[in-house]
């Protein structure tokens, strides 16, 4: 069953609106993704409600492949984040693997070796991307 309209506030009037799903691996994953400004009127459709992208706008493959345990899918299965940059776009955080702790229980039983990997992308004022997706370095 699905969880109530979740809603993370940005920065600068932006905020995103979505639902978090079970995932089938012990977690959530955000579907329905929506960017919003008020104040301009912007309420764009990011993601449908099986966390699919509308208007992806690519991904830089990389080495971040070598380190996927599965497929790799222009979805959202686990999480995103977002936040207001100073340029005016809001850089938009994509994990598309979690690192081996998501899948263990509380007395680690079930770890993975799996490392996370996180892509980005920014949203301009009208929550268009302005860049295909590349891998977040930490």
């Amino acid at each position: 069953m699905a969880k109530e309209l979740e809603r993370e506030d940005v920065g600068n009037g932006y905020y995103f609106t979505y639902k978090q799903k079970a995932n089938g691996l012990g977690g959530y994953y955000s579907s329905n993704v929506e960017f919003h400004n008020d104040q301009t009127g912007l309420h764009k459709k990011i993601t449908d409600r099986y966390g699919v992208f509308f208007d992806f706008p690519g991904v830089v493959y990389g080495d971040w492949c070598k380190k996927l345990k599965f497929a790799f899918h222009e979805e959202i299965n686990f999480v995103f984040r977002a936040y207001y940059c100073e340029d005016g776009r809001v850089k938009f955080l994509w994990m598309v693997q979690p690192d081996g702790r998501y899948y263990a229980d509380d007395d680690g039983f079930g770890m993975e070796n799996d490392e996370e990997i996180m892509l980005f992308s920014y949203l301009d004022s009208n929550g268009n991307f302005t860049q295909p997706f590349e891998e977040e370095i930490s």
